[in-house]
């Protein structure tokens, strides 16, 4: 799979995982179990799909922390999607940390967050 290919490939999967968290932790979504359930079933299956090809390869680091990153920024609104998220990516805090852009790019978003919350 070519560079361009894989990267059309990850984003439409973060798209479909940030989609799914979004929904997952809506207020409509808590009041109907039933979606709830298939939205959990659903998250965890695409974040265990955007794992593996990150793992094997497929997904290139930078596009996964860069995305992970603008998400973040936009789900600030919605602390329950936010903590997700980092949950999410501290599995990945060893291969962030190799990547100098995505590392300063998730300290300013925590120095941020934590200078809002502290004031």
């Amino acid at each position: 799979m070519n560079r361009e290919a894989s990267s059309q490939w990850a984003k439409s999967i973060w798209n479909i995982v940030y989609g799914l968290i979004s929904e997952y932790f809506s207020k409509s979504s808590q009041r109907d179990n039933r979606n709830r359930e298939k939205s959990k079933y659903m998250l965890w299956y695409f974040l265990k799909l955007l794992m593996w090809t990150y793992r094997d390869g497929l997904v290139p680091p930078e596009l996964l922390f860069d995305s992970f990153c603008e998400a973040l920024k936009h789900s600030t609104s919605i602390p329950d999607v936010e903590a997700y998220l980092l949950s999410v990516i501290f599995q990945f805090l060893p291969d962030v940390c190799l990547h100098q852009r995505s590392l300063r790019k998730l300290s300013e978003y925590l120095i941020g967050r934590f200078d809002a919350v502290r004031s």
